[in-house]
């Protein structure tokens, strides 16, 4: 079934006022359209369902503005394809700092050990100055290719958790890699 223009109005006056039931409606809508979207893009980083229950969430945290929204699956395809290109992205800064962390130089010299040695310590000074777990989701993900489902399991933590965890840690090895590059 199609919902014309003016139920979506409808659906997005109310989702702004917090009614569950319109959200509902409007998730089993376009939830569908959602994952057929999102499924040719996928990587193993992540499943489509991740992706689309981040979209509906991100929708349900900032209802107030759903009076705003005049195409209501335009905005929710672009939320997702935001989501997709921020994994994609991820995915390439995983690659890069793997590649700075596991490959040393062929023909080192003094030097080059003296600075790698003195990077390696600052780099687990960082490592130890977060938490444990952070620590082994960190290590799970960037070392031993692990999905944050697996790492939720092992933590007993929520994959939305481990994720959050994760992009903290990320963003703190961001700035290290970009300061002593």
């Amino acid at each position: 079934m199609k919902l014309r223009p003016e139920q979506e109005l409808l659906l997005l006056r109310r989702i702004a006022d917090g009614d569950h039931g319109a959200f509902n409606t409007l998730y089993r809508h376009y939830q569908p359209i959602l994952l057929q979207y999102c499924r040719p893009f996928i990587t193993m980083e992540v499943s489509e369902e991740e992706i689309v229950q981040e979209v509906f969430v991100e929708f349900w945290e900032r209802r107030e503005r759903a009076v705003n929204i005049r195409n209501v699956k335009s905005y929710l395809l672009q939320t997702a394809k935001n989501k997709l290109l921020n994994i994609h992205r991820h995915v390439l800064v995983v690659e890069r700092m793997k590649q700075e962390f596991q490959t040393l130089p062929k023909q080192e010299t003094a030097e080059d050990k003296l600075i790698f040695k003195e990077h390696y310590a600052l780099f687990q000074n960082q490592m130890m100055a977060i938490s444990p777990t952070k620590r082994q989701i960190f290590e799970g993900r960037i070392f031993d290719d692990k999905s944050n489902k697996q790492i939720a399991t092992e933590t007993k933590l929520s994959e939305s958790m481990v994720k959050k965890h994760f992009k903290h840690v990320k963003s703190l090895f961001e700035i290290f890699v970009k300061k002593y590059q």
